[in-house]
């Protein structure tokens, strides 16, 4: 039997509904999913979702007054907790249309994407609670129209809630993006989920006279300012995890980063990365797992 740290005993809520005769639920787990988890324990009690539809708000570019304005970009006013970046032109300034590029997050969106992934994944959960569960496991992330400002984001989380016989459901029940079979091996060493964590950064990168010049160049040569823009974009999601990841987590395990490459008008780029990961506490002791083997018949 697999303890939840936050169990105390009792009989589990909605059990008696999931496995009477006659009862049927909904799985978005694959057979062999099924299989395992209801080996270790866990019972199936049915599909649940958590969505959000979020209008991210506009933001005026990088909002360069602390530059003197230079490159004419926006008219906001920059915060300092925010990654900004300059590539000085290579000429001096010194003919005319010489400028300066930048490389800036685009914060708004950030924080947007932030609040709706909160929003989803609490629903997720709350339709999880009201089933009697004890986690939602095999969490699927979609998420549609996606831009960095000026449109709605949509995100969607499709889960398979889980109960354990014979105990308690916690207050608020651990949500699992992990296959099942994952879940079992994490479970097997000694781990358990303690919840989904999202996010997602975009960097903008503006080309200054640097970029513009390599764009022509006829040689091999580093388009230096959007490597950078990856690393911070790269850098910002990493960040952004660890901040989102619950206080009493000892790892976030899974992590799996997607990255997309927008380009735009005049050698302007979008570098958008999104990153999902299971967040998990150590037991204090491993519970005994069996971990069934299995394989397909076609490969016999």
């Amino acid at each position: 039997m697999i303890p939840c740290p936050q169990d105390v005993g009792g009989g589990g809520i909605g059990m008696d509904e999931a496995g009477a005769e006659g009862a049927s639920c909904t799985s978005s787990l694959s057979v062999a999913e099924l299989a395992l988890l209801r080996e270790a324990g866990f019972r199936p009690l049915g599909m649940v979702m958590g969505t959000c539809v979020y209008s991210i708000g506009y933001q005026w570019s990088a909002g360069l007054s602390a530059f003197g304005g230079m490159g004419g970009l926006g008219f906001g006013q920059w915060s300092a907790p925010y990654y900004l970046e300059e590539f000085p032109c290579p000429h001096l300034y010194y003919h005319e249309g010489s400028r300066s590029g930048y490389n800036f997050e685009h914060y708004v969106y950030s924080e947007g994407f932030d609040e709706a992934a909160n929003l989803a994944l609490s629903r997720l959960r709350d339709e999880a609670a009201a089933r009697g569960a004890h986690g939602v496991a095999g969490v699927r992330l979609e998420i549609a129209n996606r831009a960095a400002s000026g449109e709605y984001l949509e995100l969607k989380l499709l889960g398979t809630a889980l109960g354990l016989a014979g105990l308690a459901p916690p207050p608020v029940p651990f949500t699992s993006w992990l296959s099942g079979q994952e879940l079992i091996k994490l479970l097997a060493a000694g781990y358990f989920p303690l919840s989904l964590v999202m996010v997602a950064r975009i960097v903008e990168a503006v080309a200054g006279c640097e970029t513009e010049q390599v764009a022509f160049a006829y040689q091999n040569v580093e388009v230096r300012q959007h490597t950078r823009a990856s690393e911070a974009t790269r850098a910002l999601v990493a960040k952004a995890l660890e901040k989102a990841a619950p206080a009493e987590a000892d790892a976030l395990v899974g992590v799996k980063l997607e990255r997309k490459v927008h380009h735009l008008a005049g050698e302007r780029i979008l570098v958008e990365m999104t990153a999902v990961a299971n967040a998990v506490r150590q037991l204090p002791e491993r519970p005994s797992v069996a971990i069934v083997p299995m394989m397909r018949l076609n490969d016999l």
